[in-house]
């Protein structure tokens, strides 16, 4: 007998509740699971749901709405000796916090590694950014929940060629772009965290991507580094430079992303005559740093403490591509 007003609360009815939320706020699987631990327990066949049962799963919903923002989850307290009544909303409102599952309301501290290049180079300058969970349940928990990671870059100065100064006009355009869990193997095609929605890989710089893998998230990640954001200089005498990001997992809590920062062209500054090559194609003096931060959810954290390093190698000659 289905759940209806009128009726009793069988077990049956309680256990396929208690499942649904379990699977979101407990260790779940896949793009499902928070990792909270302390699942609702199920009643035994043929046994009574009592009033403190029922309190902690209708309680245990509204946590979990409260988190992912998700309106219009409340419900009286329910105490012993009181009449349990139907609730003809609840499992719409287990639905809509299953739909919403990726869903953030609030965010925490982030956690951030940078590096800067201060050294001049030319051809290709590559960071290297390794973010490091204790486990792959844990990095799954971390992004379920509503967990960012983000890239972005820091203009440190330095260098007062045209080149410089494109290359400052690229690193503005190409940041930050943030991976999130939405994406086609995520909880949703996109998520919303603290107000702001996500698509898979999602640029919210002021430039235009020529790549921007909007359908490709963390559940999208594989073993192998995948290209996931392209952004083109637009910069006249530029506009071969660009810079690309790739991603993967390596499937124990380890999410390594490479920035290709690459440097192709002459400055409109130097007579292509001249006899000496380097001369043709001046360096790049500018300081640029790359900032990654694992941005988590304000939810006390199931995932433990993630690190987050990054690394810079460059260049220094001609003809050198990424």
């Amino acid at each position: 007998m289905a759940y209806a007003q009128g009726g009793t609360i069988e077990d049956g009815h309680y256990n396929g509740f208690a499942t649904s939320i379990n699977n979101i706020w407990g260790s779940g699987s896949g793009n499902t699971g928070y990792g909270n631990g302390s699942d609702i327990s199920s009643v035994s066949a043929g046994a009574s749901v009592t009033a403190t049962q029922w309190e902690s799963l209708l309680s245990r919903l509204e946590s979990i709405a409260s988190h992912q923002g998700t309106s219009g989850v409340s419900f009286s307290t329910v105490s012993a000796g009181d009449t349990i009544t139907y609730l003809s909303d609840l499992q719409t409102d287990i639905n809509s916090c299953t739909t919403n599952r990726g869903n953030a309301a609030t965010q925490g501290s982030a956690i951030t590694g940078s590096s800067n290049r201060t050294g001049s180079w030319n051809g290709c300058l590559t960071f290297t950014a390794t973010c490091t969970f204790s486990s792959a349940a844990n990095a799954r928990y971390f992004f379920n929940a509503g967990g960012l990671l983000k890239v972005d870059f820091t203009n440190q100065g330095g260098g007062s060629k045209n080149k410089d100064t494109a290359w400052g006009n690229l690193i503005a355009a190409a940041g930050p772009v943030y991976l999130s869990a939405a994406g086609s193997s995520g909880p949703a095609s996109t998520v919303t965290i603290a107000g702001t929605s996500y698509a898979g890989t999602d640029h919210k710089g002021t430039g235009t991507p020529a790549t921007e893998s909007t359908t490709k998230g963390y559940f999208d990640l594989t073993t192998s580094y995948v290209t996931q954001f392209k952004q083109l200089d637009t910069t006249y005498d530029y506009t071969s430079n660009f810079i690309e990001m790739k991603f993967k997992d390596n499937g124990s809590g380890v999410i390594s992303v490479q920035v290709l920062c690459q440097d192709t062209q002459y400055g409109s500054e130097h007579n292509p005559t001249l006899a000496n090559p380097t001369n043709r194609d001046e360096v790049v003096d500018l300081n640029i740093q790359c900032d990654v931060s694992l941005i988590p959810s304000n939810m006390t954290s199931t995932w433990g403490t993630p690190t987050v390093s990054v690394t810079n190698t460059a260049t220094t000659g001609t003809g050198y591509t990424c």
